[in-house]
């Protein structure tokens, strides 16, 4: 059978490669100007900068706008809106006090993807995981970071009204990642685990094993064309924290290419069992973070339907060319010369 030459491309990494997208990184905010409609999610998030973050991991958005503390028109205060539209722009921008929107920085240099802003006055209500009495809130914010599953933090100062509560850290967590709420509160602070900072001392795990099963704790499964991809979206899932890959060499079923995302209470995997043709692994989000482009091609490997657009391109680089410097697409295949369908050619 005729090889396809398909290849992964994301966004994040495109001016790296191809200076011809003109583009670039947008990474100015702006204040007092809303983008109304094309919302594909809403999120609740503690200043603009962190709006910005969640935007820049969510594959889908490419800007966003935040109401922020002053805003009191009505109950969203902290709200976070997600946004996409076919030509990667807003389609309508309008004057609008006490919002700030922005865009993904998705096509800038790859950044940190941790968050290290602390956030005093503000508390983040429920999701309570573990609380513990300690001196300060860089002691709760380090409980946070050695704690798999915590992911956020509220810390009580000792001026606050109720002496019961007084210098309690409580760890939390939520599905999403970020707080569900956020309140005005005085003499609390609040934060975000620094292990995508590289913080962890639990350290971190690069290597892959092969012939080796993570049985069970799934969260999730995705198609992925290699073990280096599936970790990379182990890494930038919020809840992942390892995983298993079925290899293309795997002939059980037709689970090939599967890419299981798994998390434990402990961060670590419960059982370990020998098994071929699959590869484990674990979330690099305790390593320094590296750049979230993926450049890898795969001869061979054909990626069918979720086709946006179509043209005939001269070879391999115009057709990753035209995915780069089109806002929508995230991957694309390119039909080799040789293939058996010259319609398709």
């Amino acid at each position: 059978m005729q090889k396809l030459l398909h290849f992964v491309y994301f966004v994040s990494c495109l001016p790296e490669l191809f200076s011809q997208n003109s583009d670039g990184c947008e990474r100015d905010l702006i204040p007092n100007v809303d983008f109304p409609g094309n919302d594909i999610e809403l999120v609740l998030a503690p200043d603009t900068n962190y709006c910005q973050k969640v935007c820049t991991e969510k594959s889908q958005c490419q800007f966003f706008t935040f109401l922020t503390r002053d805003w009191a028109t009505d109950n969203r205060r902290f709200y976070c809106y997600l946004k996409s539209s076919t030509s990667g722009e807003p389609t309508v921008q309008a004057n609008l006090d006490n919002v700030v929107s922005g865009y993904s920085l998705k096509q800038g240099r790859a950044q940190r993807s941790c968050f290290d802003s602390i956030y005093d006055g503000l508390d983040f209500p429920g999701n309570d995981i573990h609380q513990s009495e300690v001196e300060d809130v860089a002691s709760c914010q380090r409980k946070c970071t050695e704690e798999p599953d915590c992911q956020f933090f509220t810390f009580v100062k000792g001026e606050y009204h109720n002496a019961k509560q007084r210098y309690i850290c409580y760890r939390k967590r939520s599905g999403r990642g970020t707080p569900p709420r956020i309140n005005i509160l005085q003499n609390v602070v609040s934060g975000f685990s620094l292990r995508e900072c590289g913080d962890n001392h639990s350290g971190c795990v690069r290597d892959l094993v092969s012939d080796v099963d993570f049985p069970g704790n799934d969260i999730e499964s995705v198609l992925a064309p290699d073990a280096n991809y599936c970790q990379k979206v182990c890494t930038e899932k919020r809840q992942c924290q390892f995983f298993t890959f079925l290899t293309r060499d795997w002939t059980t079923d037709n689970r090939r290419f599967y890419c299981y995302l798994k998390m434990t209470t402990s961060g670590k995997p419960s059982v370990k069992n020998n098994l071929h043709n699959v590869v484990s692994g674990y979330s690099l989000k305790q390593c320094w973070t590296q750049s979230s482009c993926f450049d890898s091609i795969y001869d061979g490997l054909d990626f069918p339907g979720n086709d946006i657009h179509q043209s005939v391109v001269e070879d391999v680089p115009s057709c990753q060319r035209k995915c780069t410097e089109e806002p929508d697409c995230q991957f694309f295949t390119f039909v080799k010369g040789e293939y058996r369908n010259a319609k398709q050619r």
